[in-house]
């Protein structure tokens, strides 16, 4: 039996240090095998598996499927903003630019600068003034002075136009007077070239500016 120990005892050693070197290879080869892959700077594209062009599938199809339903989504929108335009067009009429060859006098600056100068002359007080849009619109407070005597709107306008010295283009526009709760006499009023044609909303316009002139002094 004494043979079989030296037999068995080196071959033991062999097989011991076999298993050692192909636990820690197998351990070196499971390392190298999770350690990332070098950077460049770039994204990688992932590796698709086996089976992924289903999974691929269905996801363009769910992916259509919500840009369908975005794009409905986006045409009903569109509609009903066309037609909250189209009530506030026919209810507020359509903002009308500044004409290239109005009046020199209806301008902001010089329409500004006149009716002013004409409340030291007729007695009454400009409460605000509105040139965002052709034509201008004041709103004057004419309980004092000139104005006040005329008993009506339209010669209010013409003593108006005659205080302000305008020119013979310019023609009174529409207006909107009223009493305040203080019994203050207000009015609000446009000048307008009649060589310029109104063009389309212009006169729904002009009333609802003079509408909303007239709420912002007497709320």
């Amino acid at each position: 039996m004494r043979w079989l120990e030296v037999f068995v005892v080196p071959l033991g050693l062999v097989v011991g240090i076999g298993l050692v070197l192909l636990i820690q290879g197998g351990e070196a080869v499971i390392a190298e095998g999770e350690r990332p892959p070098p950077s460049t700077g770039r994204p990688v594209a992932p590796k698709l598996a086996v089976g992924d062009d289903e999974d691929c599938a269905s996801a363009v199809e769910e992916v259509q499927q919500t840009v369908h339903q975005l794009e409905q989504r986006l045409a009903i929108a569109k509609l009903i903003r066309s037609a909250q335009k189209a009530r506030r067009a026919e209810r507020e009429g359509i903002p009308q630019p500044w004409p290239d060859d109005v009046a020199p006098s209806l301008r902001s600056s010089a329409f500004e600068a006149t009716v002013r100068s004409a409340a030291n002359e007729t007695g009454f007080r400009v409460l605000s003034m509105d040139c965002s849009e052709y034509p201008c619109v004041a709103t004057i407070d004419k309980s004092e002075g000139l104005l006040v005597a005329s008993g009506s709107s339209s010669k209010d306008l013409e003593v108006l136009i005659d205080a302000l010295d305008v020119g013979d283009d310019v023609r009174a526009g529409p207006s909107r007077s009223a009493l305040t709760r203080e019994g203050r006499y207000v009015s609000s009023f446009a000048l307008v070239d009649q060589n310029i044609d109104n063009a389309e909303g212009a006169e729904r316009r002009l009333q609802w500016r003079l509408e909303r002139a007239q709420k912002q002094v007497r709320p």
